[in-house]
């Protein structure tokens, strides 16, 4: 209501409110999962909307936290296998991807390959399906920050345990370029050597 009297919301996609930062309010950001509609004085808008607590939010990796919401993306988990790679008693700690901005938000990493493949911003030549195979088979992959048309992303579909079918693991070679850089500052330099592997099933990612 404070702003209807100036904003004209049909024109408008997603709308980010934001206040003065105020330590009593429990979240630095919520939002709405995908569009709602927001009932102004220009009629119903269909909008994506978020709030964040605090300006410095806009920019400290929970606003784009709260923009893949927006998206329609779910957070990026940790799959906890323990000692094992993987394995049948695996768990999925909620905000664990410290590599992925829905996962550990103030690292600011890029948006997982599922979560990129879902909202449109990888094309289809970026992404290589798979079978799975018992032979020896060599796939040259892209680094995952910079625009390409290329593969940056390999899908290996399976139909494993964790589910009734459906599951992905998806491979992804990130770079320390831009924003994915932060992550070394946390895990050492050597943090993007070698290839990044998410579990992609129907409840989330990990």
């Amino acid at each position: 209501e404070v702003i209807d009297d100036d904003v004209y919301f049909p024109d408008y996609d997603y709308i980010t409110i934001v206040w003065p930062r105020d330590d009593d309010c429990f979240y630095s950001g919520v939002a709405f999962i995908s569009f709602i509609n927001w009932d102004t004085d220009d009629g119903y808008a269909f909008l994506g909307v978020h709030l964040l607590n605090g300006v410095e939010s806009i920019d400290d990796g929970v606003g784009n936290h709260e923009l893949g919401h927006n998206f329609g993306l779910l957070h990026a988990n940790y799959w906890d296998c323990g000692d094992e790679s993987l394995g049948l008693a695996c768990g999925s700690v909620e905000y664990g991807d410290n590599f992925d901005t829905m996962g550990g938000a103030r690292n600011k990493g890029h948006y997982n390959a599922p979560h990129k493949e879902l909202i449109s911003w990888l094309e289809p030549s970026n992404i290589l399906e798979v079978s799975p195979t018992d032979e020896e088979v060599t796939y040259t992959i892209e680094g995952y920050e910079t625009y390409s048309q290329g593969v940056q992303a390999i899908d290996i579909p399976y139909n494993g345990p964790y589910g009734e079918g459906g599951e992905h693991y998806y491979l992804e070679y990130r770079r320390p370029i831009g924003y994915d850089s932060l992550a070394a500052d946390d895990f050492g330099s050597d943090v993007h050597d070698g290839l990044m592997i998410h579990f992609h099933h129907y409840y989330g990612t990990g």
